[in-house]
């Protein structure tokens, strides 16, 4: 009678641990913690940006604002510096206004830009090469960007890094913007820029 019970238990065994595992299964499709912005980054359609300005337009001040520092050091400027080409790999060299866009801006708007992923958006930085461009006398930044119902991409020139700045507090859904100081204002009071960045009319 003994070997009776030896077959009761390991079939209880087997129930338990067919119960465990397909309890464990199920938790690992169902128990999933999906954070409602996980699912719409890079999926912005174009309707849901006029809606998100017009909203942003029409909302209340805020109330409370921090000041900004009131005084920085001076950045010295940059005399020279050669700029590299990501595409060929050519060296241009720039100096005086452009030299310190290329220094010191252009790294900041590369940090930015990669920053934004709730829509497919990259930088342009074409017109900066001489061999690329070689017609462009003034070279500008630009942005190519694309929303989810877009066919095709959109471009955007004289972009500096407040810009993007400003697109990402936007899509974030903030409504304060940071100033170069750290100081903050009314993010509304920059809808007529966004509409321009972001091609949307009233």
């Amino acid at each position: 009678m003994w070997y009776v019970f030896i077959i009761m238990g390991v079939l209880a065994i087997f129930s338990f641990g067919t119960m465990g595992c397909k309890q464990l299964i199920k938790k690992s499709y169902t128990d999933k913690d999906i954070s409602p912005d996980d699912t719409i980054k890079g999926k912005f359609k174009r309707e849901y940006i006029k809606e998100k300005l017009s909203a942003l337009a029409e909302s209340p001040d805020v109330k409370e604002l921090k000041p900004g520092a009131m005084c920085y050091a001076a950045v010295q400027n940059t005399d020279s510096i050669h700029y590299v080409c990501p595409k060929c790999g050519e060296k241009t060299l720039y100096t005086a206004a452009e030299g310190f866009f290329v220094a010191r801006e252009l790294s900041y708007c590369r940090g930015y830009a990669a920053a934004i992923t709730e829509i497919e958006l990259k930088l342009d930085e074409s017109q900066f090469c001489k061999k690329c461009c070689p017609r462009v006398k003034n070279p500008e930044l630009c942005i190519d960007y694309k929303f989810a119902d877009d066919e095709k991409t959109t471009e955007v020139c004289n972009i500096n890094s407040n810009d993007l700045i400003l697109i990402k507090e936007f899509l974030q859904g903030k409504d304060k913007h940071k100033t170069f100081n750290d100081g903050e204002e009314q993010l509304k009071l920059y809808v007529p820029r966004l509409r321009e960045l972001l091609g949307i009319k009233n």
